[in-house]
């Protein structure tokens, strides 16, 4: 070459390089302004760089990447985000970046699409935009356990490799398992408890299994016991039969086996009869092992009926008298009995006719002619009656442990449960134990369902066509109201109790309501939250008590007392004008007082009335008083006090009345005032205190114009 080794130079010539080697620290100068062609090999030493636009290679033939190192790096402003490298042979594609994906991502009709996702984060984790097709195999594989899926011929495959169990989940609950030995498990203990269900042609429970009740049904969608069969149409319910291929007396049997003992079974056989001379037979048997031929019933296509024995074997039906069946005037009877010395028989008698089946004695019974029986049990013409010829006959009906949980005492016309002594017309007994109650009767009123009104009642009356002396009564008010316990005379209630704890009484016109009628010596309480005498009645004495205590206070035959801790004793409103909030009387008495006040068992003053009038008595015994003293400021206080003229803010329509301001008051004659200026309450005064002041005043008043008097006649002497 005659001009130099240049970039510039080689782009502006548009030159072909031949020798194929070109290296950077020879190649430099201006940007390119041409498209050079490059015939052979370009070796760079160092960076190709590109400060702005794109960098294109474009080649006639095959672009190929010889990294003798072994990777080929991809970065984003010089940050490593992937490399292809050769690994060991192997052809390795590396997302350089932590937890991010790697995303195949195709055009679909003009649209891009992400048809594979391998999720980093989840160590790999591939998911496919659609569909995933396998020509071979698909291997799932962990440590321990090879599972596949594979299609063959007509026909799809999947399982394990491995001596392992295939399980089926549904909602991450396994609910099917296939075990390696063959052994399929459905609704496995311990995993989800799901019924199973079987579908026919028509049917949607052809076969049930109800795995909350731990039953089977066939044909049957509620099950009511462990093997429940429904038959269809005409069909019998359970169809068993013996092979054609089985000749002499084939058997098609029914077997059940006691569960504690193996060697116990009762059978149920039809036999054809082929060989036994028979035309067929149906049997029941009971077996035990080591006994054979042990038939307790058999029924043959001839007609004739075997109990016990066997085909060719004799009867066992053992009979210690007479068993008779006759026909006697319109019924017939089964017999069963002995015939005593004398020649009369009295067997147990089974009386069949007119609709009704009776169980009893005959009484000189014969099995050609009859004779009279002795009823204990009848049943028929949709009645069960005992004992109904009225004999001195008990009836008892046995429990676990009580030999007469249910009795009727025929003797004496009473019943008893649990009582083998009933000394009531009904007499419940059952032993509750210390310091325990329980329940002896419940009346249920239908079903379980709330409803409005809902209840029931026991009624007792003294002739049925009578209105009913008496009734108790419970019932509910609306669906979700109150419980009511109602004590009703002659269809009046005249008492009520609710769950609340109400209690109410309702008298006729003119009556009372009364505790305690024969003035016995009880007490009558009534309870709050939180006292236990919130009212209470001294029955010794007729002391009645309202607050918190029993027996503060004063005391006596017929006092009334109110005692509390805090707050009103005595709280009362009245909203209707033209009425007293009380009124009191007493009739009788000249003088009484209406009102006593005491402190600490002091007496601090009192009310009291007469004929004439009303006084109001406060304390001033000289006994009480200590620091005796004559007011000296009397008429400082008096000028220092200001009457005033005011209207009340509760009743501005109301005149003016005259008074004294409290805070102002307060100053001069404390004792007078109540209640602090800005506290909680209102200041209030007590008018009659302020009496010995305006006393005191006037005597001053009255001395001075005494002196003055003096004083005058004496200048008028002169």
């Amino acid at each position: 070459m005659s001009k130099a080794r240049t970039l510039a130079n080689l782009i502006s010539d548009n030159a072909e390089l031949a020798d194929g080697q070109i290296s950077v620290a020879e190649v430099v100068g201006a940007a390119p302004t041409a498209s050079p062609t490059f015939t052979g090999n370009i070796g760079v030493a160092g960076n190709i760089t590109n400060a702005s636009g794109n960098l294109t290679l474009d080649v006639a033939g095959d672009i190929i990447l010889d990294a003798d190192g072994g990777d080929i790096t991809l970065r984003d402003g010089g940050v490593d985000f992937g490399q292809i490298r050769n690994q060991s042979g192997d052809f390795v594609f590396q997302s350089g970046t932590s937890d991010k994906d790697i995303k195949f991502i195709g055009n679909d009709g003009g649209s891009d699409v992400t048809a594979l996702t391998l999720d980093m984060s989840a160590a790999g984790a591939a998911t496919f935009n659609s569909n995933v097709s396998l020509t071979g195999t698909l291997y799932v594989d962990n440590s321990t356990t090879n599972g596949f899926l594979s299609a063959g011929s007509n026909i799809l495959n999947f399982g394990t490799t491995s001596n392992d169990t295939l399980a089926f989940y549904a909602n991450n609950t396994n609910h099917m398992k296939l075990k390696p030995d063959g052994e399929v498990i459905l609704n496995e203990t311990g995993n989800a408890e799901g019924d199973l269900r079987v579908e026919s042609d028509s049917n949607s429970h052809m076969l049930f299994v109800d795995a909350g009740q731990n039953k089977v049904g066939v044909n049957n969608s509620n099950p009511t016991a462990t093997f429940d069969v429904i038959a269809t149409g005409s069909r019998p319910g359970i169809y068993s039969r013996s092979p054609a291929s089985q000749s002499a007396q084939t058997n098609s049997q029914l077997v059940l086996i006691d569960s504690d003992n193996a060697n116990l079974r009762a059978n149920f056989m039809v036999e054809d009869g082929t060989g036994s001379g028979s035309n067929g037979s149906m049997q029941i048997e009971v077996t035990e092992a080591g006994v054979s031929n042990d038939r307790d019933l058999r029924i043959q296509g001839s007609g004739k009926t075997f109990f016990g024995g066997y085909i060719g074997g004799p009867s066992r039906v053992n009979v210690a008298g007479t068993l008779a069946i006759t026909d006697n005037a319109g019924g017939q009877s089964l017999l069963i009995g002995n015939q005593d010395s004398g020649g009369a028989n009295n067997p147990f008698v089974i009386s069949v006719g007119n609709g009704r089946a009776t169980f009893g004695n005959g009484n000189s019974w014969s099995s050609s002619s009859g004779g009279t029986m002795t009823s204990h049990l009848s049943i028929g013409n949709g009645t069960v009656v005992v004992n109904e010829d009225g004999n001195d006959q008990d009836f008892r009906v046995e429990s676990d442990d009580v030999s007469h949980m249910l009795f009727v005492d025929a003797n004496n016309n009473r019943v008893g449960v649990a009582e083998s002594s009933p000394q009531a017309p009904l007499h419940v007994r059952t032993n509750s134990g210390a310091d325990n109650t329980v329940e002896l009767l419940r009346l249920d009123c239908g079903s379980n369902v709330h409803q409005s009104g809902k209840g029931g009642k026991i009624q007792f009356t003294d002739i049925d066509v009578y209105t009913p002396t008496a009734e108790i009564i419970a019932r509910r008010e609306g669906v979700s109201g109150n419980s009511h316990l109602e004590f009703s005379l002659r269809n009046n209630v005249r008492l009520a109790l609710t769950n609340q704890g109400r209690f109410t009484t309702t008298p006729v016109a003119g009556g009372h309501t009364v505790f305690n009628e024969g003035g016995v010596n009880a007490e009558f309480r009534v309870e709050s939250d939180n006292n236990t005498h919130a009212f209470y009645v001294d029955g010794s004495n007729g002391a009645k008590y309202f607050g918190t205590g029993t027996n503060q206070g004063t005391t006596g035959a017929g006092t009334f007392n109110i005692v509390v801790d805090g707050g009103d004793a005595i709280n009362l409103q009245h909203n209707v004008d033209g009425n007293h909030v009380i009124n009191m009387q007493q009739i009788g008495a000249t003088t009484s007082n209406f009102f006593y006040f005491s402190k600490n068992g002091g007496g601090r003053g009192s009310i009291s009335v007469s004929t004439t009038g009303t006084t109001y008595n406060t304390t001033s015994d000289r006994r009480l008083k200590d620091n005796i003293e004559p007011i000296a400021d009397a008429t400082d206080k008096l000028m220092s006090m200001k009457p005033v003229t005011h209207t009340w803010i509760a009743d501005p329509e109301a005149p003016s009345v005259h008074g004294f301001i409290a805070q102002e008051m307060q100053e001069i004659v404390p004792e007078a005032v109540s209640g602090e200026d800005g506290g909680e309450e209102m200041m209030s005064m007590d008018y009659g205190r302020i009496t010995p002041v305006l006393v005191a005043a006037l005597q001053e008043a009255t001395n001075e114009i005494k002196a003055l008097k003096q004083r005058v006649s004496e200048l008028e002497a002169i």
